[in-house]
């Protein structure tokens, strides 16, 4: 994964947008420990309403800056860019996740094992109970993800269909903000997901052989 770099305060507004800095490419040149959720919130809409396709924007500025826009409006996403420099999570941070979630499953599995005298050792494979254990929650990932993005559009046809005189809409406002709860919990799945499929790749490093009911091997 490559490590975004910065663009300096003195550059252009073209040359903002090829350094990759989701702060940036919002417009928020700043010092970025200080702005709040409502700072990038305002930066996103003022951004987002220059260079929208429809306003004769170009579509892949726009598609950045929606990719920051989410980045930043997730706490989770923007801790980790802020510590890391990195949009996403690194191929050694998700190898570490994906370890920890097997020695988590690998320890209820075993302590089952073991806790249920009556269980014949010889007839029990674990990396298989892991296996579907993370198989399963593989599945459960995929369908919470499906009801997000179905729920997502639609708030958002509702949006565009609902019609008010006021200027400031507060029902708008309130399905804005449940969309936006919407992408982060999408966000958290999302990187939830990345490391199931992880530990699902490293689990097939393990093998369980039986040569009696006295003796066990686990080797990785």
């Amino acid at each position: 994964m490559q490590l975004l770099t910065a663009a300096t305060k003195d550059e252009s507004s073209e040359e903002l947008y090829t350094g990759e800095d989701p702060y940036l490419l919002l417009g928020l040149t700043g010092e970025r420990y200080v702005y709040t959720s409502k700072d990038i919130k305002i930066a996103y809409r003022k951004m987002a309403m220059k260079h929208h396709p429809d306003r004769g924007g170009n579509k892949d500025v726009f598609a950045k800056i929606t990719g920051a826009y989410e980045l930043l409006s997730n706490s989770v996403r923007r801790k980790r860019f802020d510590e890391t420099g990195f949009w996403g999570v690194t191929p050694e941070m998700l190898e570490q996740q994906a370890l920890g979630k097997l020695t988590q499953l690998f320890s209820q599995v075993l302590d089952s094992f073991v806790s249920q005298l009556n269980t014949n050792l010889d007839y029990c494979n674990p990396v298989t109970e892991v296996e579907t254990m993370l198989h399963r929650e593989e599945a459960s990932i995929m369908e919470r993800l499906q009801h997000i993005k179905v729920g997502t559009n639609r708030y958002k046809t509702v949006i565009k269909r609902l019609k008010s005189k006021r200027k400031v809409n507060p029902v708008i406002s309130l399905m804005e903000s449940r969309i936006q709860n919407f992408i982060q919990a999408r966000e958290n799945l999302s990187n939830e997901l990345q490391v199931v499929r992880e530990a699902k790749k490293q689990v097939k490093d393990y093998s369980y052989e039986t040569e009696s009911a006295a003796h066990i091997f686990i080797n990785f």
